[in-house]
């Protein structure tokens, strides 16, 4: 199972990484456009690079000590020790998919 949560820690960057170029085609294509408020809290304003990069590592980094913590866990906590990564990817891919579909419809498409 370890080889699982470090393949899904992958997906989880490549993912973010995803997101985070899509939030910046997005931005480009539209100038007075923002991320939306939970994301401008945790990046404290217009996302650049490293503040993107940091907060991806961050939550990369949780997300996979966290699995690994619920992997050494009892037995309800190992059966579900992938959900945290498989919620973000699926969070990421969305967000990512979003941010291209509203850039090529003029920044405003919801």
């Amino acid at each position: 199972m370890p080889t699982v949560i470090l393949f899904l820690a992958l997906l989880n960057a490549g993912a973010g990484t995803a997101d985070g170029f899509s939030t910046k085609y997005w931005e480009h294509s539209c100038r007075l456009c923002t991320e939306a408020y939970p994301v401008r809290l945790v990046l404290s304003g217009r996302p650049t690079w490293p503040k993107m990069l940091n907060a991806g590592a961050t939550e990369v980094e949780v997300a996979y000590k966290l699995a690994t913590f619920m992997q050494a866990s009892g037995k309800w906590p190992r059966r579900f020790s992938w959900a945290p990564q498989a919620a973000l990817i699926v969070v990421h891919s969305l967000w990512a998919a979003r941010n291209y579909r509203r850039s090529y419809a003029g920044g405003y498409a919801h």
